[in-house]
């Protein structure tokens, strides 16, 4: 489902410091979804070559990485299959990952470019700065319908 608006909320919350019983203030993150969407397989097929054509122009080839650190969604889903449709290979890591640990996983996977959601750029940030213009970040390739295969 699309993501309409994330909501943050602050509640305090009971938390035991030092055998001591205190109120802490903890944030909340809600996200507001849209109703579900459905496609049919030709569509998804044709999503998929989309986006693999993308890749392809941004100069990615058979047998580079893509590194998946996103949230396991439909647009999950298309990237994978996209980069299948071009033998991509996609080297993934879970989105609770901190930042050193995707830092590791994207250097030890000699990943050419990285898929990611808004949400985990805060995380993202520091690894793809600590490896410079090496790692270009694919974000949403899959919105970008204008792409069609051979472009």
């Amino acid at each position: 489902r699309r993501l309409i608006k994330t909501h943050i909320e602050k509640k305090k919350v009971p938390k035991i410091i030092d055998g001591v019983k205190k109120e802490v203030e903890k944030e909340w993150t809600y996200f507001e979804l849209a109703p579900f969407e459905f496609i049919t397989h030709k569509e998804f097929y044709q999503r998929a070559l989309q986006i693999g054509a993308g890749m392809r122009k941004l100069g990615l080839d058979s047998g580079d990485r893509v590194h998946f650190f996103a949230t396991t969604s439909p647009n999950w889903q298309f990237m994978h299959h996209g980069c299948a449709t071009q033998s991509i290979t996609i080297a993934t890591a879970y989105d609770t990952l901190g930042s050193d640990a995707v830092e590791y996983s994207l250097t030890q996977t000699n990943a050419k470019a990285m898929y990611t959601d808004p949400h985990l750029f805060k995380t993202a940030a520091k690894p793809l700065e600590c490896l410079g213009s090496q790692v270009p970040l694919l974000q949403r390739l899959h919105e970008h319908a204008h792409l069609r295969r051979g472009d």
